[in-house]
């Protein structure tokens, strides 16, 4: 859903640069993109005025962020609010293997720490050259 967005951020240096640091703290293709997307789903539903999103809207958001390309430098701009999405991205995950966080204050780093080291779900990948590596890497075909 992201291929227009992908090439955009493929062709800017100054994404690459930050997508650099990301790899070197662990990350995948998939938890960058993951980010990007929550990133702009939070974005276009802001646009729309939405509060309570339900399958129909996010069907309807999903498909403006397949059309459209936000402006990298936008992207770069929010590299806190991105980092972010890689916490949510961990919640969200937590709780897909059955774990649920017994306080809203959850700990980011012992959270990243618990899915990296006892779950290893920072391993997870396919073999594929990095979408945002030098050069930039095509999608990994399944």
């Amino acid at each position: 859903m992201l291929g227009q967005q992908v090439a955009a951020l493929q062709a800017d240096r100054t994404f690459l640069t930050l997508a650099r640091r990301f790899y070197d703290e662990g990350y995948k293709d998939w938890h960058i993109l993951a980010a990007v997307f929550n990133l702009r789903l939070n974005w276009e539903t802001r646009r729309l005025g939405i509060d309570q999103p339900n399958p129909e809207i996010a069907k309807t958001v999903s498909e403006i962020i397949e059309r459209t390309v936000e402006p990298v430098a936008r992207i770069v701009a929010a590299e806190e609010q991105l980092e972010s999405m890689f916490v949510i991205s961990d919640v969200s995950c937590l709780k897909t293997y059955g774990f649920e966080p017994r306080r809203a204050d959850v700990c980011p780093e012992a959270l990243e720490r618990f899915l990296r080291y006892r779950m290893r779900h920072y391993d997870l990948d396919l073999p594929h050259p990095a979408l945002f590596g030098d050069p930039p890497g095509e999608w990994p075909s399944v």
